[in-house]
């Protein structure tokens, strides 16, 4: 599943870009995730919990920071997880990229690819509501 998601941040671009690479500041703002280790330089274990309807999925697992273009203000990640209960995993590859926005501020673009396996993958069948989750987390 591929999908893209937009926000607003009121900062500047220089500092947008640097609280967006600050992972343990911004972990707070993403409702369902929480970072619980900082393994080394931009690699973090956590858990992320999310709502699908009637259906409560969690991840317990990793997410790095894999490449950072300055001169862009672009960034690369990839994380993966396991459910705690055994009902399959996920991975995923997502990038940020800040831009100036005409009336001050940072606007954010999100592009997420997420693979689910296992038990859960009939959860992502509905892409949609898989877009709609992502899109809350991101305000």
């Amino acid at each position: 599943m591929e999908f893209t998601n937009t926000f607003h941040v009121s900062l500047p671009l220089d500092e947008a870009w640097q609280l967006m690479l600050d992972v343990p500041r911004i972990m707070p703002c993403l409702p369902g995730a929480r970072l619980t280790e900082v393994l080394g330089p931009d690699k973090y274990q956590g858990s992320v919990t999310v709502r699908l309807g009637p259906i409560k999925l969690g991840f317990e697992g990793q997410a790095e920071l894999v490449r950072k273009d300055e001169a862009t203000h672009t960034a690369w990640l990839q994380g993966s997880g396991m459910d705690p209960k055994g009902r399959g995993s996920a991975k995923s590859e997502f990038s940020f990229a800040l831009t100036p926005a005409a009336h001050g501020g940072t606007d954010v673009t999100v592009n997420t690819q997420l693979a689910l396996s296992g038990a859960v993958a009939q959860y992502g069948r509905g892409s949609g509501m898989i877009a709609e989750v992502a899109a809350q987390i991101l305000g």
